[in-house]
């Protein structure tokens, strides 16, 4: 579907049939990120906000379904091995670049990589299953991840608020986001390795 169809999509719900679309958006995105999840669920939670409902309901939704999804794919990456994921998930050299990120982020960071695995484009799902798969306890694996879903969807909730039913605005801003995102892991690598050779060069 297009932009302008599921803009269609949103302003032709009402505001109860909006908090199963919510919920479902949550879900379908988590399993399957390429999905414009956030820009949806930004632009629904708008329209459910107009109808008068307090902003801090907003999250429930798709706290519930990034969580019901998180489990999922915890269970799936746990029994099914690298094999079941790469099948399911993975596509071409994209998704396998991303296994290799998950992993290194993983290796480096462990629980602080998945706690702020909501908030980083493209690895979300990536890293709940490598997570589960390289043998890190169910507990490590699902605090820090529901943790980081239910600050994320807090956030998308508050910009539902600002933003409103505007898809257009939704997608302008979760863009940006991502670009940030791209820039702030840059910037990260960049010290990263100066530090290490500054280190390297301290030793010698």
């Amino acid at each position: 579907m297009t932009g302008e169809a599921w803009q269609q999509f949103i302003d032709g719900l009402d505001a109860w049939a909006s908090v199963p679309v919510l919920t479902l958006t949550a879900f379908v995105e988590t399993v399957f990120p390429p999905f414009p999840g956030d820009v949806i669920y930004i632009s629904a939670g708008g329209l459910f906000f107009s109808t008068g409902f307090p902003p801090w309901v907003l999250w429930i939704p798709g706290f519930v379904g990034c969580a019901l999804a998180t489990l999922l794919l915890e269970a799936a990456g746990r029994g099914a091995g690298p094999r079941w994921f790469e099948r399911l998930v993975m596509s071409g050299s994209k998704g396998e670049r991303g296994m290799l990120r998950a992993r290194s982020l993983l290796a480096r960071h462990g629980v602080w990589a998945l706690f702020l695995s909501r908030f980083i484009p493209g690895i979300r799902s990536l890293l709940v299953v490598v997570a589960a798969w390289s043998g890190m306890g169910r507990t490590a694996v699902l605090v820090p991840s529901l943790l980081s879903a239910a600050l994320w969807y807090a956030l998308l909730s508050f910009l539902a608020v600002i933003l409103g039913a505007n898809m257009g605005a939704a997608a302008a801003f979760m863009a940006d986001y991502g670009r940030l995102c791209l820039i702030l892991l840059g910037v990260f690598a960049v010290v990263l390795v100066v530090l290490r050779l500054t280190r390297g060069r301290g030793g010698k």
